[in-house]
């Protein structure tokens, strides 16, 4: 039961003006918010061409600022559904936001590559779901009290295409 942010807010500063709430909010947003590389919105369309995309991400802000940058980028498109923790109470690693990005699904669990950076966030998620999973980590080893969590290891989003894109198959 994770608190959205205007709770927050509301909680450790209730003297706050709906507006002063409001700006703080966009502030948080413009601070979670990234840029997608046009290499890595490529590599997102070669994937998308052999395999079914689902967006799972963490994010305390609403999700406004990202929707429009996945749209700038032309790929919100790519997700066959697109999840932000900011919609929910929850927060990943809590198995109500992967069976909600899984919803609708025609595949063993298994069948299923949970890719992410975070062993902790994404990993475990995706274990506790039954999930294979892809760690996404430049040059790192997995440490000893993780190797469960991890069934691929790449060093980087683009590397994905090399593994498992142009029809290349996965578990």
């Amino acid at each position: 039961d994770f608190p959205s942010l205007a709770e927050a807010f509301t909680a450790v500063a209730p003297e706050l003006s709906d507006d002063e709430r409001a700006l703080l909010e966009d502030t948080f947003a413009c601070h979670e918010l990234g840029v997608v590389p046009p290499d890595y919105a490529a590599a997102l369309r070669a994937l998308s061409a052999t395999h079914e995309l689902r967006l799972l991400t963490n994010i305390w802000a609403p999700k406004t600022r990202w929707v429009a940058e996945l749209s700038r980028t032309g790929i919100l498109a790519l997700f066959r559904r697109a999840v932000f923790s900011s919609d929910t109470r929850s927060v990943k690693p809590s198995l109500r936001l992967v069976e909600d990005a899984l919803q609708g699904i025609e595949c063993e669990p298994r069948e299923v590559l949970m890719v992410g950076d975070s062993l902790h966030r994404d990993l475990r998620a995706g274990r506790r779901a039954g999930l294979t999973t892809v760690w996404v980590a430049p040059a790192a080893k997995v440490p000893p009290d993780a190797a469960d969590l991890v069934d691929y290891h790449v060093p980087s989003l683009l590397a994905l295409v090399d593994r498992f894109g142009s029809g290349a198959h996965a578990p």
